[in-house]
Order: structure tokens, then C-alpha cells, then sequence
């Protein structure tokens, strides 16, 4: 949309949803524009190539339903080809259901392929796609108070406070704070501020603030 601001361009092949401001104008119905405008600033630069998280700030705005341009500046890279867990602090935001590009900062890095990077920290330890890395401290090993989700359901220790997704089906004991979305319908008790998004239908009852698109 070439009204939006050059900082945060987003040429869409879809169609902008009006409602949003043009700083955070971001949220697509279709799919972006593969190329950006060479005048985004590298720090914000999130090409995607599927859907943003319009509840993340415009700072840390990096969970995305697609993959990242390479060219993003290193100290948010935080490429995936698969999917951010939204609960997780921005800042730290490692929990992906893809792949780390393998180029991003020791840090941060976090690509997996099944199995973890033995180089993360353990404080920055996260989760594989079927099993956790034996590896990882203890302190965050099946730890409830980090222990997140499987690809194919969930493991009943997680704790209600960051208790993620599936991508199958709910844990209905998740808490309704933090409790987020399928890939096929929504858990009607998920709360309007952080309710998030389908791959198939709307919530009603979402916020207008944090409604998003599909």
C-alpha cells in the first residue's frame, strides 16, 4: 500500500485491512511482496512470506507464519520456516516449530531440524519438534515452568502459564491468559487479549485491538 510509511513498507499481493494504523499496518489477507522496498530499515526488516502477529510490538515484531529475508539485521534475526510460539518474551523469542537460519548470532541460535544446536545456552535452551535435547540444563530439561509443545500433542507436564499449542487439537487445561491458537479452530475460552489467530476461521469474539486476518 504505498500510503504506508517507508519504514515499515509492506506491499501486499492481498489487501491491507484499513483499521490498522500505517505504523503497524502489517497484518495481510493475502501473502507479501517477496521483494521489499530498499528503503526498510534493516533493524525492522520481516519480509514474510506468510502472516505477521499483530499483538507483537513493532520492535520485536518477528513471529511470523513464513520465513524471514536473509538480509535482516543480525541482532534480531530470528528467521524461521516455521512458526513463533507468541508467549514467549519478544526478546528471547526462540521457540520455533522450523528451522534457524544458521547464520544468526550464538545467542539466539536455535535451529533445529529435530534436534536442538548444542551451542545455545542453556538459558536460551528451547524445544525440539519431537523431543526435548538431554543436553539442556535441568533447570529448563522438561522444566513445567518452560516446558512448551510437541508438533503432535501436547506433554501433560507443561505448566498452565506457558502452556503453548498444537497443531492438532487443544490441552484444555491451558489457561485462558495465554492460551492461543489452532491451525484448525479456536478454544472458545481463550481470552480477547491474546486471542490469536486461525488458518481456517475467525473468533468473533476477538478484540478488535489484536483481530487479526486470515
Amino acid at each position: 500500500n504505498s500510503s504506508v510509511s517507508s519504514e515499515l513498507d509492506c506491499r501486499l499481493l492481498g489487501q491491507w485491512n484499513s483499521s490498522v494504523s500505517s505504523k503497524l499496518d502489517c497484518r495481510l489477507l493475502g501473502q507479501w511482496n517477496r521483494q521489499w522496498n530498499s528503503s526498510v530499515s534493516s533493524k525492522l526488516d520481516c519480509r514474510l512470506l506468510g502472516q505477521w502477529n499483530s499483538s507483537v510490538s513493532r520492535e520485536f515484531d518477528c513471529r511470523l507464519l513464513g520465513q524471514w529475508n536473509s538480509s535482516v539485521g543480525s541482532e534480531f534475526d530470528s528467521r524461521l520456516l516455521g512458526q513463533w510460539n507468541s508467549s514467549v518474551g519478544s526478546e528471547f523469542d526462540s521457540r520455533l516449530l522450523g528451522q534457524w537460519n544458521s547464520s544468526v548470532s550464538s545467542e539466539l541460535d536455535c535451529r533445529l531440524l529435530g534436534q536442538w544446536n548444542s551451542s545455545v545456552s542453556s538459558e536460551l535452551d528451547c524445544r525440539l519438534l519431537g523431543q526435548w535435547n538431554s543436553s539442556v540444563s535441568s533447570e529448563l530439561d522438561f522444566g513445567s515452568e518452560l516446558d512448551c509443545c510437541l508438533l503432535g500433542q501436547w506433554n501433560n507436564s507443561v505448566s498452565s502459564e506457558l502452556d503453548c499449542r498444537l497443531i492438532g487439537q487443544w490441552n484444555s487445561s491451558v489457561s485462558s491468559e495465554l492460551d492461543c491458537c489452532l491451525l484448525g479452530q479456536w478454544n472458545s475460552s481463550v481470552s480477547s487479549e491474546l486471542d490469536c489467530r486461525l488458518l481456517g476461521q475467525w473468533n468473533s469474539s476477538v478484540s478488535s485491538e489484536l483481530d487479526c486476518r486470515l
